[in-house]
């Protein structure tokens, strides 16, 4: 198993800078699979957590994406 290592909570908003949370559009348009670049991101994330054994195989990053709920979200 990984060791865990603590983050003091000074460290945290440092951590977080470059850090970007996708508007309604944004989301909607990442879970309807048309930009591709969420679903590269989530390939190498699974390589790399079955890599570590964090995962017990590879899976296909878009059999988990449904984006029934966000694509009917109004704000």
């Amino acid at each position: 198993m990984a060791k865990r290592t603590k983050v003091p909570p000074e460290q945290i908003l440092d951590d977080f800078k470059g850090l970007s949370q996708p508007n309604l559009q944004e989301n909607q348009k990442l879970l309807d699979k048309s930009d591709l670049s969420l679903i590269k991101g989530m390939t190498k994330l699974v390589k790399i957590m079955v890599d570590n054994k964090l995962l017990p195989k590879t899976i296909d990053p878009t059999s988990i994406l449904d984006d029934r709920f966000i694509k009917n979200a109004k704000f």
